[in-house]
């Protein structure tokens, strides 16, 4: 069995986020982990009607985790790569090529320095597990998928799961370091300010949170 080792290394010491929409299409379930604590996990229902059985894990990079993917890997992050496109278990170029920006996250990240991720603090991978001609490599290798109405939805999926991402990193971690490091009186009302925005969204089914919140 070929696993990506380092994705699972850096879950250790980093906050990362789990999103998988069900192999029947009903379902988006999101799981946040900072560090080894799991603050929350989501069942919602799922408003990509084109998309299924489709895995997603982004990790922010904070300074201790590139310092650990330096030594683990012999090469700064930034060189290795961001985030990935797998197909079937097949990696769908030029995603996640060090410069190249498919899902235009730097382009984002340009429009607010102090509020988006860039390629430079994410890593992860998105994984398309079943065969459809709406998600299909171009005739051209290299050149990614072909800009169809469901490659559209799996762009926003993406969004939507980087966005909740960023709204733990920027609005209760305030870019600094894991939950398990930090000494604030104040992250336990930040992040269930957080949880509270979540679940009073319309479309969750199930909630589940962190047992000292």
């Amino acid at each position: 069995q070929v696993k990506n080792f380092i994705f699972e290394e850096l879950g250790l010491k980093t906050t990362k986020i789990v999103s998988n929409i069900s192999d029947n299409g009903n379902l988006i379930t999101t799981e946040l982990i900072d560090g080894g604590t799991k603050i929350y996990k989501v069942k919602e229902k799922n408003s990509f009607k084109l998309l299924r059985s489709i895995d997603i894990t982004l990790y922010y990079l904070n300074q201790p985790a590139k310092m650990t993917f330096i030594k683990r890997m012999g090469v700064s992050s930034k060189e290795y790569g961001h985030v990935f496109l797998y197909k079937n278990g097949f990696r769908i170029y030029p995603f996640g090529e060090y410069g190249e920006d498919p899902l235009k996250i730097d382009a984002r990240k340009n429009q607010g320095i102090r509020r988006f991720l860039g390629t430079r603090e994410l890593m992860g991978q998105i994984e398309i597990n079943y065969e459809t001609s709406e998600l299909k490599e171009t005739t051209s290798r290299g050149d990614g998928l072909i800009k169809t109405k469901t490659y559209n939805e799996l762009e926003s999926y993406f969004l939507e799961i980087l966005k909740k991402l960023e709204r733990y990193v920027v609005d209760v971690q305030k870019w600094g370091l894991s939950i398990e490091d930090i000494k604030d009186g104040d992250l336990n009302d930040r992040i269930s300010q957080l949880i509270l925005k979540i679940s009073n969204s319309k479309s969750v089914v199930s909630f589940e949170y962190h047992n000292d919140l």
